[in-house]
């Protein structure tokens, strides 16, 4: 199906890292012009970016749509945007703080509202049909310790879309949520990969490119009878038992794909046909 997306305009928002890399270079591939927003300049080079500065997580309703407003300018109007900026919340249930709840809370879940809102207002406007897609984590749909912010907030985004998306339906616009499980990127530096493979039914850890091409096929015209979904990319890891333990270590940073708090960055890359590989 290269070329479903051609015509589009999409934004990825946290974009620049290995699994949001995938997921942008996959929409590329498709056809889409693709905006990318995150806080990790310069990780990936991109032909044709321009640069802007964009704080996210203290972002509001209007610093959010000045945004769109500035990729529109460049791009075009925007007909599609996937939020895959995350601020993973590692920690046991009892460890976890609340000011480290609300920065996570702030870009898992309220990230996804701003800029949902932002794009969905200048589509009802425009009278056009329009994809909002939100990447979540398997740990919204299963118990996995070590998590409980980052779950948390998860689940507010999932149900965040579920009403998305009945408000949104009379507009044309489906909000739909992609559940991504282990997938390949430098936070398996964090994991017992032993032990979640035991708990992954393929028996493997996913590429962010299977993650973007589900992104791809909820972004494309093909998708306009699917809202309102959780859909799991996670080679069956969400519907298996537990095997025990958790696969995350305690001693774990941030990953690479986080927004962090202050300045994130906007590159707007004018790109057709087939595009760069998404990094490992």
């Amino acid at each position: 199906m290269s070329g479903m997306l051609e015509g589009k305009v999409a934004v990825v928002v946290g974009g620049a890292g290995e699994i949001g890399g995938g997921i942008a270079s996959v929409l590329a591939a498709h056809g889409a012009r693709v905006a990318v927003v995150d806080a990790a300049a310069g990780d990936r080079d991109v032909v044709g970016h321009v640069t802007r500065r964009f704080d996210v997580e203290q972002a509001d309703s209007h610093s959010a749509g000045e945004l769109v407003a500035s990729i529109t300018e460049e791009l075009g109007p925007v007909d599609v945007l996937v939020h895959n900026a995350h601020r993973r919340g590692v920690g046991d249930f009892l460890a976890v703080e609340p000011d480290e709840l609300r920065r996570v809370i702030a870009v898992d879940a309220r990230g996804p509202l701003l800029m949902g809102q932002a794009v969905g207002r200048e589509l009802v406007r425009r009278g056009a049909p329009g994809r909002l897609i939100i990447v979540n984590s398997a740990a919204s749909l299963r118990a996995v310790p070590r998590t409980t912010a980052h779950a948390l907030a998860g689940a507010m985004a999932a149900t965040l879309a579920q009403v998305a998306a009945v408000e949104l339906a009379p507009h044309g616009i489906t909000v739909n949520v992609v559940a991504a499980g282990w997938l390949r990127s430098s936070f398996l530096d964090c994991v017992d990969g032993e032990l979640a493979l035991s708990a992954i039914p393929a028996g493997r850890i996913g590429e962010p490119e299977e993650l973007g091409e589900v992104c791809a096929f909820l972004a494309s015209d093909a998708s306009g009878y699917v809202s309102g979904a959780v859909i799991p990319v996670d080679g069956g890891y969400a519907v298996t038992k537990s095997p025990g333990g958790t696969p995350i270590r305690s001693s774990c940073g941030e990953p690479r794909d986080s927004i962090e708090s202050g300045a994130a960055t906007l590159r707007l890359a004018r790109i057709s046909g087939a595009a760069e590989g998404g990094a490992r």
